[in-house]
């Protein structure tokens, strides 16, 4: 009698361990599933105020612009140099100012822009603006225009643009050559790869824009 009891208890003891070990699997995977819940909107509420961030700088943008302007002779052609610069948004920027540069080239073309030095555009106040604004190229003060004689079937040397602003929170960025939106950029923050090099460094001066 003695040992039916004593096989019971530990029966009981065993079910006792059993159901004490299932509510603690039970219980972790509940906080598992709750911490991979709390983990999920977490993460969809970084991209959604990511995405509020961006929604003002996500409308300005800025290309550069090449045009023939006129064909004195063959193979010799005068260019234009410009920009068009378009905030979308419903509101202002602030400080936007646009930076140059130009295509690396391995031809007497380089030497020919060692020279060149293009002023940055700087607006106080860049408004929206249903179309595209277009900014000429400032070199000495005068509107950038160059004669390239060119190969027949080759493109003049292009020119890039990458612009920085504040937006409307107060939030700096940085639009740089290959379109990529950088936020709060470090001042080293390059404006391009390497396939780019500036024609607007320092000391030259910049243009304020009204």
């Amino acid at each position: 009698m003695d040992g039916a009891a004593t096989w019971l208890s530990a029966i009981a003891t065993a079910c006792g361990s059993l159901g004490t070990m299932g509510a603690l699997l039970l219980t972790y995977l509940l906080l598992r599933r709750e911490a991979e819940r709390d983990r999920v909107n977490e993460v969809r509420r970084s991209s959604e105020e990511a995405s509020a961030r961006r929604a003002q700088a996500a409308k300005v943008s800025a290309w550069a612009r090449t045009e023939p302007k006129t064909v004195d002779a063959v193979p010799t052609v005068r260019i234009r140099y410009g920009a068009y610069v378009h905030n979308g948004s419903e509101s202002p920027v602030f400080d936007l100012t646009v930076f140059w540069l130009r295509q690396r080239t391995s031809d007497a073309r380089d030497a020919s822009w060692e020279n060149v030095r293009i002023m940055r555009a700087i607006f106080p106040v860049f408004p929206p603006t249903a179309e595209p604004r277009f900014i000429p190229c400032m070199s000495e003060g005068r509107k950038l225009e160059r004669a390239e004689a060119l190969p027949s079937g080759e493109e003049p040397t292009a020119l890039a643009t990458a612009i920085t602003f504040r937006d409307s929170n107060g939030v700096n960025w940085l639009r740089r050559v290959d379109g990529r939106l950088v936020e709060e950029p470090a001042d080293d923050e390059p404006l391009a790869s390497d396939q780019w090099m500036p024609v607007d460094l320092d000391p030259y001066p910049m243009i304020n824009y009204p």
